[in-house]
């Protein structure tokens, strides 16, 4: 509406003329004689029309501004959405762009993770085959045996490369056979040259695999030295304080010995 306003006519000069010529028809009119003459009536019918004329000509311009200024709006309406268009074009592509590279980076990402899985699985499935878990590498730790997770646990260590292992009490849930079997895995630990430190109870299990020993009693250290050079009856009498016989069962289940 200010815009319209904008383009209002002055009408006082249109309706002087319109004054102005209706009154020179009137003045025709009372100053001729009847019945006039051609010539006379010809001046006061231009007289009268030009002063219609110029009574609705401001009118006129101004309604024919205004359909124009609608027009220059609605041009200018239509311009102002091919440019917001063009920007959501620009956005649009911009977006699919940024959606291509982010399907490719995780296409190249998925590439890389399924090369990772496949390398993985194989060095999980050498290091099973190593100490002898026949599993699928995807099956869940829940569901194996408790000798069957201790395998995991030694295999995890295997795939950090560690070269010391400890293991504490590591026969004390496991039948005879796995007992054998995990001795058959320590054992070629060993000579593969890890270390290896086996906390345990049982001295039939130092014997068998240890090569130096350590006595703790009570939390506190008592003695070390080679397996080699001492006996039961010596570690015996260093675990519990005195002389027990050898065949006396209850070594068994006094407070731990550790052999490396």
């Amino acid at each position: 509406m200010r815009d319209q306003m904008e383009f209002k006519l002055h009408k006082t000069p249109f309706f002087i003329g319109d004054l102005m010529l209706l009154g020179a028809a009137f003045f025709i009119y009372f100053q001729s004689k009847l019945p006039m003459g051609a010539w006379q009536i010809f001046f006061v019918v231009v007289c009268v029309a030009g002063g219609a004329w110029l009574g609705i000509m401001p009118f006129l311009l101004e309604y024919r501004l205004t359909l124009q200024l609608a027009q220059t709006k609605g041009i200018e309406s239509a311009l102002g959405q091919l440019q917001n268009l063009e920007q959501v074009a620009g956005q649009i592509g911009g977006a699919t762009a940024q959606w291509q590279e982010i399907q490719e980076q995780a296409a190249k990402t998925a590439t890389v993770a399924e090369a990772m899985g496949r390398r993985m699985a194989a060095e999980a499935k050498a290091i099973a085959e190593r100490i002898g878990l026949k599993r699928d590498p995807m099956t869940q730790v829940r569901d194996l045996s408790v000798a069957e997770q201790q395998l995991v646990e030694i295999a995890r260590a295997l795939s950090m490369q560690s070269r010391l292992i400890i293991m504490d009490e590591p026969t004390a849930a496991l039948s005879e056979t796995e007992v054998a079997n995990l001795v058959r895995i320590v054992r070629a630990l060993k000579a593969e040259g890890l270390s290896i430190i086996f906390v345990t109870h049982r001295l039939d299990e130092v014997f068998r695999l240890c090569d130096r020993y350590t006595v703790l009693r009570d939390g506190h250290y008592v003695a070390s030295g080679r397996v080699a050079e001492t006996n039961v009856e010596a570690i015996i009498r260093m675990m519990v304080g005195r002389d027990v016989g050898a065949g006396a069962g209850p070594w068994r289940s006094t407070p731990s010995s550790a052999g490396r």
